[in-house]
This record gives structure tokens, sequence and C-alpha cells, in this order.
């Protein structure tokens, strides 16, 4: 369908440069580059909120449609461990 791209990594010069990429793909194509959804990724493990507020921002600023929260590595044994934790993500990023 090519409805949508989830790009790896950081928020950082490789993936603005895919974006770009992309964007040009789909104007070469006919297609408008807003009618494409870019699920990105924050990684919680290891970081703090204020990391998790700044990859926010920037994913924003290259134009992410959508996050996703990856509790992987972070530590939790239940699965209420991980979605308590996409849940205070959340609520950290609410109001950006």
């Amino acid at each position: 369908l090519g409805d949508g791209w989830f790009p790896q990594g950081l928020p950082d010069a490789a993936n603005e440069d895919r974006l770009s990429r992309l964007a040009k793909y789909m104007r070469e194509a006919e297609r408008s580059p807003a009618s494409i959804g870019i699920e990105a990724r924050i990684s919680i493990a290891g970081g703090t909120p204020d990391d998790w507020r700044r990859t926010y921002s920037r994913w924003q600023q290259l134009g992410a449609t959508h996050i996703g929260v990856n509790t992987m590595r972070a530590g939790f044994q239940a699965a209420r461990e991980h979605i308590d934790a996409i849940a205070h993500v959340r609520d950290v990023l609410r109001g950006l």
C-alpha cells in the first residue's frame, strides 16, 4: 500500500536524510508526502523524561505522525510494567 513507514533508530541526520528521500520519491510518484504516515519510536531504556521529550520533539520536526514507545531492555518483568511505563511516557509527553 505504501501508506506508512517505520524509521528505525534515532531522529538523527541519517533519518532526516531518509525522510527527505522518501518525500522526494513520493513526489516523483505524484503522491503527496503528507499522505504517508511516519511512525517513529522512543526507547525508554536508559532514558529520562527529558530525553523522551527531546526525542519526541525532534521526531515531530522530522515529520513523524505517530510515536511508538519501545519498552524493550528497560528491565521489566511483567506486562503490567510495560503498560504502566508506556502510560508514564504518554503523561510526560502530553502537552508538548
